[in-house]
């Protein structure tokens, strides 16, 4: 028995101190050809959460699908809002300009009385010099972003455009500051018809960065973000997509309605209520 024991012993040994056959190894992708571009990676599956796990394909197809027409609805808008504005403007110039001409009619009393032409000159410099004054305040279009990253790294900082309405109803774009008091409401009419003019050309700059939109990118994020009933951290964002590049596609996503940045100490994004509706609704047609 007691041999037996140990034989049974050694055995147990030599098995378990055996050598392990080698795993078996996918092989290598091969290299692309030259000419070519590589495939983008895929998003990683543990990223999405696990009722859209099954779908998530067909559902970023879809996704894609509503903000192409998004980006087609934003393009329309904006050429919209440059015509719409753009004649606006010429229409309060107008106004501004026979403003001033009874304004210096009213100064000059009848010493100039017979001199029209010259009234109207003085009143057309007056316009040009509040066109001047108004565009050579330098103005800032995009607000700044600063994402904190982990594992030391140093934070990213971007830059979010300003949408075209915010710009026509801040009054940060408005007049020059210099005006206070009574003075400031009578700035504010002055400056009304240059402050349409450049906000019709604001939204006339904006048509070619919209066409610039890199929709696929873009339908990335909004699936992940579609798995989130909350705020997702722009830094998990970042770090969930390192194949592409951040400050260029948090921007276009700011120029999409429905994305919304949420600023803090943790800036974070989401998706509006209109536009989640509109994405489950897309989800669930055949």
């Amino acid at each position: 028995m007691a041999g037996e024991y140990k034989f049974n012993k050694l055995q147990l040994k030599a098995r378990t101190a055996a050598p392990k056959p080698p795993e078996q190894t996918a092989p290598a992708d091969p290299p692309p050809k030259p000419g070519t571009q590589p495939e983008p990676a895929a998003i990683p599956a543990s990223l999405y959460p696990a009722p859209l796990a099954p779908t998530t394909l067909e559902f970023r197809t879809k996704v894609e699908a509503v903000l192409a027409n998004k980006v087609q609805e934003e393009l329309q808008s904006h050429w919209l809002a440059t015509w719409l504005l753009g004649a606006a403007a010429v229409g309060v110039v107008f106004f501004t300009f026979w403003f001033i001409y009874l304004f210096w009619s009213a100064a000059l009393g009848t010493f100039m009385e017979s001199r029209h032409w010259f009234r109207m000159a003085l009143s057309a410099a007056a316009v040009m010099a509040l066109f001047y004054l108004h565009f050579r305040r330098r103005r800032t279009y995009s607000t700044e972003l600063t994402i904190p990253l982990k594992g030391g790294t140093a934070p990213l900082d971007i830059y979010l455009p300003v949408q075209f309405g915010q710009v026509l109803m801040s009054p940060e774009y408005f007049a020059p500051p210099a005006f206070i008091g009574p003075l400031k409401y009578l700035a504010l009419g002055l400056f009304l018809g240059p402050h349409v003019a450049a906000t019709a050309q604001y939204a006339h700059r904006c048509r070619p960065r919209l066409q610039a939109v890199d929709v696929s990118a873009c339908a990335d994020i909004v699936v992940l973000l579609m798995g989130f009933n909350k705020r997702v951290p722009l830094a998990e964002i970042v770090e969930a997509f390192p194949q592409l590049e951040p400050p260029v596609i948090l921007r276009q996503l700011a120029r999409l309605s429905g994305i919304l940045f949420i600023q803090g100490e943790t800036p974070a994004l989401t998706l509006s209520e209109d536009l989640r509706r509109e994405l489950q609704a897309a989800m669930g047609a055949t």
